[in-house]
């Protein structure tokens, strides 16, 4: 096997020799790139079967579901999905940064990529934290961000959480939350509002890092105060955010490791609908 990095400031790039399997690789070794760089590809190894979901799971203690009804499931525990469906662009995030609940990692899998296009793109949030102008930093410094989510249904209400829920226990869940405030409504919806900042410690090394939901989440995103953030101030952060970002060209049977706490990714826009990219999202396990 071989070893780099991915980009000079962040991520590795684990790549297969003509005899290494999957199952060959050093979890140590794995965990060892991602705690340092916040995310890890490794490519060529020649997926077979349940290959994917039996190496993720060497790390991930539990698995989350992503309640988003333009993704389509493909293990029969429901916990591997396909990504966003359709070929438009998708702005940088951290996946299900609005919520409580959001995973530790993100896992991918391509099984085809686009034939035009189509590449993920990956933004270290320390950098753009780091990057940002001192009167952009006060604004996320000096208050929230505010997640607003009227009238949820519940099958929506699993998109927030990361699994099936009920109506019994979903108000117990809610209300044990530090910065959440839930209302139910008369048609027997869920309004919730779930205040955090805008800039996060990072599991590994609590580095400050800006890597959330508010570039993505349009109508939800806020200021604690409740007004909406300005679209002008989401462009600016998108620039900030591409101005550095590594643009990942699949390769069939890549897998991709992300760092949910550090790094954020997106989507290039691409002409056919041909691309097939698979997603796991998971807590970790004992490190």
């Amino acid at each position: 096997m071989k070893v780099a990095s991915l980009t000079p400031t962040f991520g590795s790039i684990i790549e297969a020799d003509q005899s290494t399997n999957l199952c060959d690789v050093s979890s140590s070794d794995v965990i060892e790139q991602f705690t340092k760089t916040g995310a890890v590809l490794l490519r060529g190894f020649g997926l077979e079967g349940d290959q994917f979901t039996d190496f993720s799971e060497r790390f991930g203690s539990e698995f989350l579901i992503n309640g988003n009804t333009t993704r389509e499931t493909v293990s029969t525990d429901r916990k591997t999905q396909t990504v966003n469906s359709g070929t438009g662009l998708i702005p940088p995030h951290a996946e299900m940064a609005y919520s409580p609940f959001r995973p530790d990692i993100l896992w991918f899998q391509c099984l085809t990529p686009a034939s035009g296009g189509g590449a993920t793109f990956l933004c270290d949030g320390e950098h753009i934290w780091n990057r940002m102008k001192p009167a952009m930093r006060s604004i996320f410094e000096d208050q929230k961000i505010k997640y607003i989510f009227p009238n949820l249904n519940y099958q929506w209400l699993s998109l927030f959480i990361g699994k099936d829920c009920d109506g019994p226990s979903i108000g117990t869940t809610l209300a044990s939350i530090p910065g959440l405030v839930y209302m139910v409504n008369s048609d027997q919806t869920i309004t919730i509002e779930y205040s955090i900042s805008a800039i996060n410690r990072t599991k590994y090394g609590a580095a400050e890092a800006f890597a959330n939901s508010v570039i993505v989440e349009e109508t939800s995103s806020h200021f604690e105060d409740g007004t909406p953030i300005p679209q002008s101030l989401r462009l600016e952060l998108f620039a900030l955010a591409c101005q550095r970002a590594f643009y990942l060209k699949w390769h069939p049977g890549d897998i991709l490791m992300v760092d949910n706490s550090r790094i954020m990714h997106g989507r290039e826009p691409f002409g056919d609908n041909s691309r097939r990219i698979h997603v796991r999202l998971c807590r970790v396990a004992g490190f």
